[in-house]
C-alpha cells in the first residue's frame, strides 16, 4: 500500500508538471514586459499568478523528490565541485530577503580544493537550510552561517535568531511532511519535505544532519542558561549542523534527479 501511494504521488506531480509550466512561462513573459507595460494593478495580479504557481511548481517538485527518496530512484553523480561556491551561489538567492528584514549575516568560510560531490544535490542542501534560517528569522534577527573543514568532513553551520523548535515538536522535524506550529503561523503554505528530502541526501552522502533548540550559539551570546530563559525566549534560536565526508559523495545509479532548487524571481518591469 505505500509503495502504490508513492507511485500515485509520483504520477500525479508529474502530470501537473506540464501545465503549470505553461502557466510559469507565460507569466514570465509577461513580467519581462515583452508584452507591454502593465498599470500597477495589473503587475501586482500578474506578479501574484507568478508567484502562487512557483509555490505550486515547489511543492510538485518536492513531492517528486521525496517519491524519489522512497522508492530510491534518485541519482548521486559526483563531480569536482566547490563548496564554497555552491554555498554562496545558494546564498546569494536569499540576499535580497535578507536586506529587506535587516538580519545581520555572518560568514566563515574555510578553503576547500575542490571536493567530489553532486553540485545539485549539495546546492539543495544550503538552499534548504538557508531557507529556513531566513524564513523565521525575524526583522533585525542574526544569522551565523559557518562552512569549515574538519579532519574528515565538511562542516557545516547555521545559526539564527528565529524562532526556534518547541521541544515537543523536535523529534518529528526531518519527519516528511511534518510543520510546525510556528512554522505555520508563519507560512501556511510550506511542504514540510525540505528536511526530509536534506536528510535523505546527507545520510546517502555517508554524512549527518542534526541541530539544536534554542541554539546554543545564541545562548553563549547572551550569557543566558536555557533552563531559566523567560517564557517568550524558550524556544528562541536554532542551530543546524551538517556533516559530509571530505572523500566526496559515492556514486548512486537511479532513474531521476532531485528537482527542488529555490527558484526565486523580482519583476523585471520598473
Amino acid at each position: 500500500m505505500s509503495r502504490a501511494k508513492t507511485d500515485f504521488v509520483s504520477l500525479a506531480a508529474h502530470q501537473l508538471r506540464t501545465p503549470l509550466s505553461i502557466v510559469k512561462w507565460y507569466s514570465d513573459f509577461l513580467l519581462s514586459g515583452d508584452a507591454g507595460k502593465f498599470s500597477k494593478e495589473q503587475l501586482k495580479y500578474v506578479e501574484e499568478i507568478f508567484r502562487s504557481n512557483q509555490r505550486l511548481i515547489d511543492l510538485v517538485n518536492s513531492l517528486l523528490d521525496a517519491s524519489r527518496i522512497d522508492l530510491g530512484t534518485f541519482v548521486i553523480e559526483p563531480k569536482p565541485t566547490d563548496v564554497i561556491e555552491r554555498a554562496e551561489t545558494a546564498l546569494s538567492k536569499f540576499y535580497p530577503e535578507i536586506e529587506r528584514k535587516k538580519i545581520k549575516l555572518e560568514k566563515q568560510y574555510d578553503k576547500f580544493d575542490k571536493l567530489n560531490l553532486d553540485p545539485r544535490l549539495t546546492q539543495i542542501i544550503f538552499e534548504n537550510i538557508i531557507s529556513n534560517a531566513v524564513e523565521y528569522t525575524p526583522i533585525g534577527g542574526k544569522i551565523k552561517f559557518i562552512v569549515k573543514k574538519t579532519a574528515k568532513d565538511v562542516f557545516i553551520k547555521i545559526s539564527d535568531t528565529g524562532f526556534g523548535i518547541p521541544r515537543e515538536e523536535q523529534p518529528k522535524i526531518f519527519t516528511k511532511l511534518f510543520r510546525g506550529d510556528i512554522a505555520k503561523k508563519i507560512q501556511e503554505d510550506g511542504s514540510g519535505l525540505g528536511l526530509y528530502v536534506v536528510k535523505a541526501i546527507v545520510e546517502k552522502s555517508g554524512g549527518r544532519i542534526w541541530f539544536e533548540s534554542p541554539s546554543l550559539e545564541l545562548l553563549l551570546e547572551e550569557k543566558q542558561d536555557a533552563d531559566n530563559l523567560p517564557l517568550d525566549k524558550k524556544n528562541m534560536g536554532t542551530t543546524f549542523f551538517i556533516t559530509i565526508p571530505l572523500k566526496g559523495m559515492m556514486p548512486k545509479e537511479g532513474t531521476k534527479k532531485l528537482e527542488n532548487l529555490k527558484n526565486i524571481k523580482k519583476s523585471k518591469q520598473a
